[in-house]
């Protein structure tokens, strides 16, 4: 659980996870001292995550250290890379880095291919959610299917061709929607 990579188009789907993340491994009478949210935009709290994630939980649970708008995975920046790499092999068991952005990680990156080498061992998890494109007919009507089905809702043969007419794929409105389904079921 150390370090998990999440980022995509779908920005609902990835506050979904962070927030599954987070409930299922903070221990709610610990939540001020163990959760601590930063900003990636800022240089000074890129630094900041990196040491923190050093450091042990308070009381029960685990720690977590989320990194909005993470640019490790995508600007270069030498101070990044070296202070990630050092920092990474540092982290204990319970606590965990969330490293959010809607960018793909850069392949090309020092610190990306690091973090495969992490992935690869176990060390790291990487999660994606990205929206169908708006020209993929047959993938926007698939991912409606898709959120149907996670609400167990059963959709009838023109229905998710009828909900993309109406809603689109946008996963904001879809899960209002599929809310207000199923109060009315």
């Amino acid at each position: 659980m150390p370090i998990q990579i999440i980022w995509g188009n779908d920005t609902k789907s990835c506050e979904n996870k962070i927030e599954k993340i987070i409930d299922s491994n903070i221990s709610e009478q610990w939540k001020s001292f163990n959760l601590s949210k930063l900003d990636g935009n800022d240089e000074n709290q890129v630094f900041k995550a990196l040491e923190e994630i050093q450091n042990a939980p308070f009381g029960d649970g685990s720690r977590i250290i989320l990194l909005k708008n993470n640019p490790i995975f995508n600007i270069k920046n030498d101070k990044f890379t070296s202070k990630f790499e050092s920092s990474s092999q540092n982290i204990p068991d319970s606590t965990c880095l969330i490293l959010f952005s809607v960018n793909k990680p850069d392949a090309r990156m020092k610190t990306t291919k690091f973090l495969k080498k992490l992935i690869k061992s176990k060390k790291a998890f990487e999660s994606s959610f990205n929206l169908p494109d708006m020209w993929d007919y047959e993938s926007q009507i698939r991912y409606i299917e898709v959120v149907a089905e996670n609400y167990n809702i059963t959709l009838d043969e023109n229905g998710a061709q009828a909900i993309l007419e109406t809603i689109g794929t946008e996963s904001t409105k879809l899960d209002n929607e599929f809310k207000k389904a199923l109060l009315y079921l």
